[in-house]
């Protein structure tokens, strides 16, 4: 008898409904099995529907799947299995979940077609392990996190800046006065990872890979201005006297004590402020504004300004670990890549009509990602270097 709960889960897990207490459970219980059955019996099911959801098309989906799995090799990263030996029966299983759960329904449907020399070129490029985060001080001197010990970094205006045992950047409030506004600026290169820092207040902000935030190492006045490029994301310390502003251009979002996630990128069509918890205010330079409320995201694009309800954890995939796509387009989803990974994407082909929807996790390589799509015959991958051209 299948395990009841491993299939809700999976169900759950494909469709992108699981929260972050589930998907830590899903795991759990795929590592703590003693019987590989459930898991067979559960991802049979989901290729099942995966095919039936397709239609036939003339795919010979069986093989497809087959030949995905042979073309995998032991370094692609699998579900790790505690207390188990060799590859056997779970090899093949961990391998049929990271195609089938990637794949998801509805998710890059092509005919196979793949070059092993692309792969090798793309083993290269690995997910970022190292934070490149550098501080920017008031005096134009530039601090690079990773490469110092724990303890007081430095000492800027009426702040120390700290990084903690576990590796945080802390600003710290000091009984020292200044007559002027002192301000440092955290930059989050492409190819880093996520990078989080404590500001004076006791903000905590999360920096994508790519991302700029500038900011007063100690907040005076009436309130607290940040400014940012990129994308970010803020859980605000309550202060009804002073309200936290953050500021793009002539974009700036007001809020008391919240969380949420701006994304300021400059080469993104729009941009798209969403709301987890409390409220902010999102106000453009025409002087439209919007209020939002948790589950609301504000896009703002040009001079047009629209607020609608969405999948909050599809904004803050980054921050958990994960690339989560919903029906994006492929540039825009190859955009995220490009920050991730440090690569430069171009294009050859008409891709009118080729939209993602599913998810995989931030650790794999660039090779596991080229291996999922080049199982093709209407995606090529040409690899060099960190030029990446994808031909249709």
């Amino acid at each position: 008898m299948m395990n009841y709960r491993l299939r809700i889960l999976i169900e759950k897990y494909i469709s992108n409904t699981c929260s972050k207490d589930e998907l830590e459970e899903f795991f759990l219980l795929v590592k703590e099995s003693t019987d590989d059955k459930p898991l067979e019996e559960g991802l049979k099911m989901v290729w099942e529907k995966t095919k039936a959801y397709n239609g036939d098309g003339g795919i010979d989906w069986d093989g497809k799947m087959q030949l995905l799995m042979e073309e995998f090799e032991p370094q692609t990263p699998v579900i790790p299995v505690k207390g188990r030996a060799g590859w056997g029966g779970w090899k093949r299983i961990a391998v049929a979940a990271s195609i089938v759960l990637t794949l998801g329904l509805g998710w890059w449907v092509f005919d196979r077609g793949s070059d092993q020399q692309v792969l090798l070129a793309a083993l290269d490029i690995k997910a970022p392990n190292t934070s490149m985060a550098i501080i920017k001080l008031d005096d134009g001197s530039e601090v690079r996190l990773d490469q110092l010990a724990k303890g007081t970094l430095a000492e800027q205006g009426s702040a120390d800046v700290i990084k903690t045992d576990d590796g945080e950047i802390v600003y710290r409030e000091t009984a020292k006065s200044n007559d002027h506004i002192v301000y440092n600026t955290l930059v989050n290169p492409l190819g880093s990872k996520v990078v989080h820092i404590t500001l004076a207040d006791g903000t905590t902000v999360w920096l994508n890979a790519g991302s700029t935030l500038r900011f007063p190492v100690a907040f005076s006045g009436n309130d607290r201005k940040v400014s940012m490029t990129g994308e970010g994301y803020f859980e605000v310390a309550h202060d009804a006297r002073k309200p936290f502003k953050v500021s793009k251009d002539d974009m700036e979002v007001t809020v008391l004590g919240t969380h949420f996630n701006i994304n300021t990128y400059e080469n993104e069509p729009d941009i798209k402020v969403t709301l987890m918890e409390g409220s902010v205010k999102t106000t453009i330079g025409n002087g439209q504004s919007a209020i939002l409320k948790p589950g609301q995201q504000a896009i703002l694009q040009a001079e047009n300004f629209q607020v609608k309800e969405v999948d909050t954890k599809m904004a803050v995939d980054w921050k958990d670990g994960w690339f989560i796509f919903e029906d994006d387009d492929i540039e825009s989803s190859m955009r995220k890549l490009e920050r991730w990974y440090n690569i430069k994407v171009s294009y050859e082909g008409d891709f009118e009509g080729v939209h993602f929807t599913g998810s995989f996790p931030r650790a794999y390589t660039l090779a596991d990602i080229v291996k999922i799509l080049e199982a093709t015959n209407e995606l090529k991958f040409k690899v060099e270097g960190r030029e990446v051209t994808i031909v249709r």
